[in-house]
C-alpha cells in the first residue's frame, strides 16, 4: 500500500475566508464561504439548506474523486487505522483536523458533550477543541 493522495476537502460556513488556503494550494485566491480545509476527513459537514451536498467536508481521493477516504476506511479499518485502533473504535478516528482561514472574527461556540451528542445527533462523539493560532 502506497501513499493516498487526497483532494482538499472544504466545508461551507456562515463566515467568510479561505483566501490564504487557496493561495497555499496554488489556486486562485479569494475569500468565500469556504474558509476551512478538513484534513484526512471522515466527517461530512452538516449545514442547513446544503442537504444536497452529502459529501461536503469528506476527503476525496485526488485521482478518483467519487471515492472518499471514509469509504476506504470503512471497507478495511485495520488496514488504514491499524488493527488495535480498529478493534476498539472501528472505522472512527474520533478526530477532525481543520485548517481555518477566517477573514472575520469568529463567534463563540458551544459544543455538546458525548451524552448530548448521542441524544441529539446519534453521535458517539462530543467536541473538545484545541487551537494553534498562527
Amino acid at each position: 500500500m502506497g501513499p493516498i493522495r487526497l483532494d482538499n476537502a472544504t466545508a461551507w460556513r456562515t463566515y467568510s475566508g479561505g483566501k490564504l488556503l487557496a493561495k497555499l494550494q496554488g489556486k486562485q485566491a479569494y475569500d468565500s464561504h469556504f474558509p476551512e480545509e478538513w484534513i484526512c476527513s471522515l466527517t461530512s459537514a452538516r449545514n442547513t439548506d446544503r442537504e444536497d451536498c452529502p459529501k461536503e467536508g469528506l476527503s476525496m481521493l485526488y485521482d478518483t474523486p467519487e471515492i472518499s477516504l471514509k469509504e476506504l476506511v470503512e471497507k478495511d479499518p485495520s488496514r488504514y487505522l491499524g488493527v488495535r485502533h480498529a478493534e476498539i473504535f472501528g472505522a472512527n478516528t474520533g478526530v477532525l483536523l481543520k485548517l481555518i482561514d477566517s477573514a472575520e472574527r469568529l463567534t463563540i461556540q458551544v459544543h455538546p458533550t458525548r451524552e448530548i451528542a448521542k441524544k441529539l445527533f446519534n453521535s458517539e462523539f462530543g467536541k473538545t477543541e484545541c487551537w494553534h493560532i498562527l
